[in-house]
This record gives structure tokens, sequence and C-alpha cells, in this order.
């Protein structure tokens, strides 16, 4: 009896010792699991930054080229200084009738607008007039106005439509002989479509797609995404991970914007990874 009740007694003992260890090991591997599991996610969501921030930066050297068009530059010369343009709506076919500028606007879904400038005023082309006018300053053309207040550089916003989202990249021409005197506003309008392509690939756990968030915190991709991400989060521009309740939430800032990627890891499915560490555990 002594030596059975010794036997249980070492017994407990050390299932107790190998439990408590057990449960150190198990909290060690599910911390390094779950590190795993962002980093991972870090590492997929560094690499669809990179691609939109080039794809941005692609797209600025295109506006680049459009403003040293010479055909371009000598008409925008013209109406600066009060001449006769043959066809006001001509500006912009100066463009399109470039091939090479016409085959890069159209394999990125990209559309053109020129606002001419003249003694200090932006003008717009009037369809139904067929010819420029003053623009007047309001909410969807404020972009014009401050790519033109900033005298140089890039303003890069996002508009939305009913028919889909838009990338709005604007800068100034300048007279190639004057660096000093802006010619017009150029204004491309990238299609959602194109960093949709651009980001085919680039999925999360469960095939999950990272959310594109413009300069204003406004989910610009997945169209249509309604996901309440909470404004404080989205506004710090920090790349930690951040923990809630139900998610992780890693972000990566996209290179020269104020734009970011951000992806949400569910601790279900995190969970779900573990689901086999678990069971080998018990066993």
């Amino acid at each position: 009896m002594f030596w059975k009740r010794l036997l249980f007694s070492y017994l407990f003992v050390i299932l107790l010792a190998l439990s408590f260890l057990g449960l150190i090991v198990f909290n060690q591997i599910n911390t390094t699991m779950k590190d795993q599991v962002i980093y991972s996610n870090e590492i997929i969501l560094e690499n669809g930054s990179k691609l939109f921030g080039d794809f941005v930066l692609e797209m600025k050297n295109l506006a680049l080229d459009i403003a040293i068009h010479e055909k371009l530059q000598e008409y925008l010369l013209r109406f600066k200084e009060g001449k006769m343009l043959f066809q006001y709506n001509y500006l912009n076919d100066l463009v399109y009738e470039d091939q090479y500028l016409n085959s890069e606007l159209s394999k990125n879904y990209t559309g053109i607008r020129i606002y001419p400038v003249k003694k200090e005023n932006i003008f717009y082309y009037n369809a139904m007039s067929g010819s420029y006018l003053h623009l007047g300053k309001n909410g969807e053309n404020g972009h014009v106005f401050d790519a033109y207040e900033k005298n140089g550089g890039f303003i890069m916003t996002s508009l939305y439509k009913a028919e889909g989202n838009y990338i709005i990249l604007t800068c100034l021409v300048y007279d190639m002989n004057n660096w000093k005197e802006p010619l017009a506003v150029l204004e491309l309008s990238i299609s959602a479509n194109a960093v949709s392509s651009l980001l085919y690939n680039i999925k999360l756990e469960k095939n999950i797609s990272p959310y594109i968030i413009d300069d204003n915190g406004r989910i610009f991709l997945p169209y249509l995404d309604i996901k309440n991400i909470e404004e404080s989060i989205i506004r710090d521009y920090s790349e930690k991970p951040v923990e809630t309740e139900n998610e992780i939430i890693i972000k990566r800032n996209v290179i020269s914007t104020h734009w970011k990627l951000v992806g949400l890891l569910p601790e279900i499915e995190i969970q779900n990874k573990m689901s086999g560490v678990i069971r080998s555990f018990i066993y």
C-alpha cells in the first residue's frame, strides 16, 4: 500500500511538473507562431507597398514626360500670350497623338486634363462653348488650385465616383525656357482598376486583400468596402502592429505619399493555425 501511494505521489509530481513546463513551452510556441504570422504578412504588405510606390513614381514620370512635350509647350505658350488656338480642345489631343504617351495612358487606365494658366488665372475647356473658361475654385477642383499654389511638386489625392474610385495626380507644367513660369496644371486621373490589377496577387491570410487608405484616411480599395477601421489607428503613421479584440492590424506607408496599405488579420485565423500545435501538445 505504501509503495502504491509513493508511486502515485511520484506520478502526480512528475505530471504536475510536466504540465507546468508544457504550459510554459506552449505559451512560448504560441507567441512565436503569432509573431511569425504577423511577420510573414508584414513582408507581403511591404511588397505591396513597394509595388504601389513604384507605380506612383512611374505615373509621376509619365506626367513629367507630358509636361515637356514639345508641341504641348508650344500651344500652351500661345495660350499664355493670348494668341489664337486653331482648336481649343487640341491640348489633350496633342498628348494622345503621341504614340508612346497614348500607350502609357491607356495601359494604366489613365485620363488627362490640362488647365492652361494665363495672368495667374486657371482655365478649363468647356465642351458646350468650345472654348476655355475661367476655372472657379470649388470642392471638386481644389487639387488643381493646390498644385498651382504649391508652385512645384505633385499633389496626390483620391476621387470617389459612382462608377469607381480614381487617383488624381496633379502637377504644374512649366515653360521649358523659363522654369519660373507655369503654363498649365496637368491632371492625371488614374482608375482604381490599374491599382487593383497591380496588387492582384498581394493577399494576406485566407486570401484577404489589404486595404489601400488615401491621404484623408478613407478606404480607396477594395472598392465600396465599408469596413470600419478606427480612425486613430489609420491616422497613426507608425508601422507597429496594433492588436484589437478580434484582429491584428498591420500597416505599411507608401513611400513619397501620405497613403498606406493596411492588413487586418483575424485572431481566429491565427488560433486556427495553433489548433494543430495544441493537439500535438495534448497528445
